[in-house]
């Protein structure tokens, strides 16, 4: 058996099929907790009060101050949005895309987590938010939100 069969019939243990599962899992829900504190916080600061059907917001300001950054996707806009703001660095806004592009490469590409034995789960992207309990820079901005109070 070759170094690259070693390698596959390692990567393909149950034992490691299974943790494999488990940190992509753990990511993608991690990234959703991370996605609605950031896209949601944000969008709170366009509340502008409520009424029989619930919160209102000044959809015309979020539309030209957020979501004008980046018509594409609310999160990449909303980072962006509070890096203009001077909430969190542009080093900050890199890591939050590093976490959304690695969960595309997790949820679109499963089969290449299970089979190469290269392709990893990177656990450590999610480090200073996990262990600091939320990125440096939104910590003051968001302080009752999941991931300041721990949730991931």
């Amino acid at each position: 058996m070759d170094e690259n069969e070693k390698r596959l019939a390692t990567k393909n243990a149950p034992d490691a099929v299974l943790l494999t599962l488990v940190q992509a899992g753990s990511y993608l829900s991690a990234y959703e907790l991370i996605k609605y504190d950031v896209v949601e916080n944000v969008r709170s600061v366009f509340l502008t009060g409520f009424d029989e059907e619930g919160l209102t917001y000044n959809d015309t300001g979020y539309q030209r101050s957020v979501l004008s950054l980046d018509p594409n996707s609310k999160f990449r806009a909303s980072a962006a949005w509070l890096q203009s703001m001077d909430a969190i660095t542009a080093e900050e806004v890199t890591k939050l895309k590093d976490i959304k592009n690695h969960r595309d490469g997790i949820a679109h590409e499963m089969p290449r987590l299970l089979v190469e034995p290269d392709v990893v789960v990177k656990t450590q992207l999610l480090a200073p938010i996990v262990h600091e309990k939320s990125v440096e820079g939104l910590r003051p901005i968001f302080e009752n939100s999941f991931v300041t109070v721990g949730a991931i």
